[in-house]
């Protein structure tokens, strides 16, 4: 029986060197928080945090790793938390990355979020960040940024 992969006598053409090829055109973006930001109750964008993509084709899939450092800054009984999600579109993309550790503390956090756009075109993923608890807490440059991977059909 034949292979279907490759056959005696065959030349190598760029017909066939695509069908082997993986179709995926990756593209990565990244971007930082410039300073720290001090983070609030309510939900907020965190700083240089989002990403502007444009994709050809529809269904493109999309992977978000974010990686934060916070630090909780005071003390308090009620330890409090930092609660980082994302957003693709402007609709929250599920799951949530969460940052609890006592007063005068801090600890880098990293989570992932996947999804896929429907349409192609310019789409925005951003992070956004609100603390939980009571006490206050800030966000630290250096550490906290978003990566980006877009993968669509080339």
């Amino acid at each position: 029986m034949a292979s279907t992969y490759w056959q005696a006598g065959w030349k190598l053409t760029a017909a066939r060197l695509n069908a082997w090829t993986d179709r995926v055109v990756p593209s990565i973006s990244t971007a930082a928080l410039g300073s720290n930001q001090s983070v609030t109750g309510s939900e907020a964008d965190v700083s240089g945090c989002t990403v502007t993509v444009t994709t050809t084709t529809a269904g493109a899939r999309w992977r978000v790793m974010g990686m934060i450092q916070a630090e909780i800054t005071g003390s308090s009984i009620y330890n409090p938390y930092v609660q980082i999600v994302c957003h693709a579109d402007g609709a929250a993309a599920g799951g949530a990355a969460v940052v609890t550790v006592g007063a005068s503390s801090r600890i880098p956090c990293a989570y992932e979020w996947v999804g896929t756009f429907a349409t192609a075109g310019t789409h925005t993923l951003k992070l956004r960040c609100s603390l939980g608890g009571s006490g206050s807490a800030i966000l630290l440059s250096g550490v906290t940024n978003i990566n980006v991977e877009i993968r669509e059909a080339a």
